[in-house]
């Protein structure tokens, strides 16, 4: 179809984006598992509000063996303790019962060290908590290819999600030699996406909305989307009209499709309703596209 030409400001509005990275989190969290084909399920429901995320494991730095650590760890603190929930695949083998009474053995443990170039010093923890409350943290690897795990477990090490921030999180064999490190960052959010649609709960007409919006991404409290959508009304070729929300295209506080969508979505320091001018021109048989940013403070 023909792209069609915004009115007004390019496509946005301003919304607090905190749950939007948490929910998009748990998305990242199940799609991990997935592609790393890991057997039995993680639990996403361990984590509400994902604060950091360690990936991309690469070799301890002074690990010559042949395992090849891959997988995630998505991590939420609550206070002084962190909540963790992992799904790796290239794991020790030999932990499929379990750890041994060596020291480290079959462990998942944050150390104090910020680089995976170098030693990662100690267990991580601090402030009052004064004994190393790693020594009993460890993975069992699941039983599918001997060498896949996921789980999650709770610790608390006396710091917060800045404190370990950009901290060592090291993977242990089963003798409890370090064999895979990476370092906590902020989780990688995944653009969003509304598709599938179908008529408000409500609606008698003849028009039948299809397409995607998305990705929707997200900088600081503003939300910038593109679109691409059939059977919009043709009565928009020129534009909206004096309505209020002729033409729009509007994110909702509702949840739900099969009832009222309440009112537009914006919260927090934004007090006056930024969708009021977002709307869009279809190509005068329907359909509609276009992109855009802009925030709304």
């Amino acid at each position: 179809p023909r792209r069609a030409i915004l009115r007004r400001p390019l496509f946005s509005a301003t919304a607090r984006n905190r749950t939007t990275r948490s929910q998009t989190a748990m998305n990242v969290l199940a799609l991990a598992a997935s592609a790393l084909f890991i057997a039995g399920k993680v639990d996403a429901q361990a984590l509400t509000n994902v604060q950091a995320e360690a990936t991309q494991f690469v070799p301890y730095f002074n690990y010559d063996g042949d395992l090849a650590v891959t997988g995630t760890v998505f991590i939420e603190s609550a206070g002084t303790t962190q909540n963790l929930v992992y799904a790796f695949r290239g794991m020790d083998p030999e932990c499929i019962n379990g750890a041994s009474d060596a020291a480290n053995s079959c462990g998942i443990h944050i150390h104090e060290g910020t680089s995976c170039s170098e030693d990662g010093l100690g267990h991580y923890y601090t402030g009052e908590v004064t004994e190393d409350p790693w020594v009993t943290v460890s993975f069992t690897s699941l039983a599918v290819d001997n060498s896949s795990t996921t789980g999650s477990f709770a610790v608390t090490t006396g710091g917060t999600a800045d404190d370990i921030m950009g901290r060592a999180l090291v993977v242990h064999a089963f003798s409890g030699a370090r064999i895979a490190c990476a370092i906590i960052k902020e989780p990688f959010v995944y653009p969003l996406v509304a598709k599938d649609f179908v008529p408000y709960f409500n609606y008698e007409g003849n028009l039948a909305s299809s397409g995607e919006v998305g990705p929707i991404t997200t900088s600081a409290t503003g939300q910038s989307f593109s679109y691409s959508l059939s059977g919009v009304d043709p009565a928009c070729s020129d534009g909206a009209s004096d309505a209020a929300n002729s033409c729009g295209l509007h994110i909702h506080a509702g949840t739900s499709c099969a009832e009222d969508g309440l009112g537009h979505y914006y919260t927090g320091v934004v007090l006056s309703d930024p969708w009021t001018n977002i709307g869009y021109l279809d190509a005068a048989d329907g359909a509609a596209s276009g992109s855009g940013w802009k925030p709304f403070y």
